[in-house]
């Protein structure tokens, strides 16, 4: 009883898992870990939910960055192919803004990757440790629930 107040007073993924654990319809292990992989289905996605828009902005910041630098290129190629299309000497200035346009969306691209994907390996990394402890405390839970109720008439008798 007093796992559940304790598990009650918390909103936390894991206090939610072994509040379900406690309240198994059975004391058995199998309905007690049932109960517990039911809630876990219901609490991980919300512990999860924001790590798919991590991923997706770190992808999609790298291939805005690649198609910028794609596109500078093009521009100073098309810069190359009308100068020399006029039959007009190519200078480094024509150059210069294609190759610039190209630089500049490489480094927006990976400035704003980078840390996404620091920070989305960070979280999935705790998520991970989450998941862990969850499935400890329910494998310790139910460890703990049978061996008392199986000690229990033990200490009774003496």
């Amino acid at each position: 009883e007093e796992a559940l107040v304790l598990s009650q007073s918390s909103k936390g993924p894991l206090a939610i898992i072994i509040r379900a654990g406690l309240l198994a319809p059975e004391r058995t292990a199998e309905s007690m870990e049932r109960s517990m992989l039911e809630a876990a289905m219901g609490e991980m996605p919300n512990v999860e939910k924001h790590l798919r828009w991590l991923s997706t902005i770190a992808q999609i910041s790298t291939l805005l960055g690649l198609l910028g630098t794609v596109l500078g290129m093009v521009g100073a190629f098309q810069t190359i192919q009308s100068r020399s299309g006029a039959f007009n000497q190519v200078n480094p200035a024509d150059l210069a803004g294609g190759i610039w346009e190209a630089l500049l969306t490489t480094v927006a691209g990976l400035s704003v990757s980078i840390p996404t994907i620091v920070a989305y390996n960070y979280l999935s990394n705790r998520v991970s440790d989450i998941r862990t402890r969850i499935e400890r405390a329910g494998t310790l839970l139910i460890g703990w629930v049978l061996a008392k109720e199986y000690h229990a008439p033990c200490s009774k008798v003496s």
